[in-house]
């Protein structure tokens, strides 16, 4: 048994995210089993006569259960039917419709052999994620930083390209929420860039590159080949899933989301939308110029969600 705490659902969603990502078979359901202020995980186990609260959640067909029990048909990365609610009150709803399908990325990253990627912007309503000068905060609110937190603790790895890493110095933590820390990511082909930031905590940091010169001491360097001056977002997914990272959440910059989208090599977009303008400044993808409307990016499975006085657009990006 596990306590549970704050939110009672989320260290739910952390334990299953931890053992899902240990499980060695093939994930047909779970049952978890709720009792007061702990919890119990059935994966692959049917269990009889539960008469606590219980969510069950699959991928197949379930033979039917007790009207009090909740239960979630999970498809696709974002796609999933709520069957039966069970004794979930509607704020525990929209939080699993918010945070469950992430739980499921490295589950679904195994299954098709290579890493599921989430990218994250905090934008204004007209697309800007900086100004010129690089200054970004704090274009996202409070809900917004414990969003990305969550969703740090729900990925196995997180991924900034090396001017993010410069602009920015950031830790990504997970200080906001209860959760491990994820592997730790940079792209880019800096020869030396500063890594001081993210080494406070001890995970993993890996720094994927195509320029030979690059000599950093102590962190693992791997080094890819160039694509049209390039790096090839591919063989970064390929060589992370190798090491055994299923699931990666970017959140930036914006040049490294963009050689993601262009390459057809990112799943899902996250964009929190700030009521604000700004008329100049950095944009959130910057993509080749197209002719037509129907050459656009376009999405399936797409959701808007308030984040308290601003709004999250969530879409599973259409390949191109």
């Amino acid at each position: 048994m596990m306590q549970v705490h704050d939110n009672p659902l989320w260290p739910i969603l952390i334990a299953l995210k931890q053992n899902l990502q240990a499980l060695k078979e093939v994930f047909r359901f779970v049952i978890v089993e709720i009792e007061k202020e702990t919890f119990t995980l059935h994966i692959n186990e049917k269990k009889a006569n539960i008469n606590n609260k219980c969510i069950i959640i699959s991928k197949d067909e379930f033979s039917k259960t007790a009207d009090s029990h909740a239960h979630i048909k999970i498809s696709g990365l974002l796609n999933f039917e709520i069957l039966s609610k069970g004794l979930l009150n509607q704020n525990e709803l929209i939080f699993l419709k918010q945070y469950l399908p992430y739980v499921f990325l490295s589950t679904q990253g195994k299954e098709r052999k290579s890493a599921v990627t989430v990218s994250h912007f905090a934008q204004t309503l007209d697309g800007k994620i900086a100004t010129n000068a690089g200054n970004s905060q704090w274009i996202g609110n409070e809900a917004n930083l414990i969003h990305s937190h969550r969703m740090r603790a729900l990925c196995d790895a997180i991924l900034i390209g090396t001017n993010t890493l410069k602009n920015d110095a950031p830790s990504l933590t997970v200080r906001k929420v209860a959760g491990k820390n994820p592997s730790k990511i940079v792209v880019g082909n800096s020869a030396a860039p500063c890594f001081s930031s993210l080494q406070k905590e001890k995970e993993k940091i890996i720094y994927m590159t195509s320029n030979k010169a690059s000599c950093c001491p102590g962190i693992e360097t791997v080094f890819l080949k160039s694509k049209h001056k390039s790096i090839d977002c591919a063989e970064i997914l390929m060589q992370l899933f190798q090491r055994g990272i299923h699931s990666i959440y970017i959140e930036g910059g914006g040049k490294t989301a963009a050689s993601f989208l262009e390459s057809n090599q990112l799943d899902i977009i996250q964009l929190h939308i700030a009521p604000m303008i700004m008329g100049s400044g950095i944009s959130n993808f910057s993509l080749a110029e197209i002719q037509t409307i129907d050459e656009s990016i376009t999405f399936k499975n797409h959701t808007f969600t308030p984040m308290d006085n601003h709004m999250m657009f969530v879409g599973e990006v259409i390949t191109q």
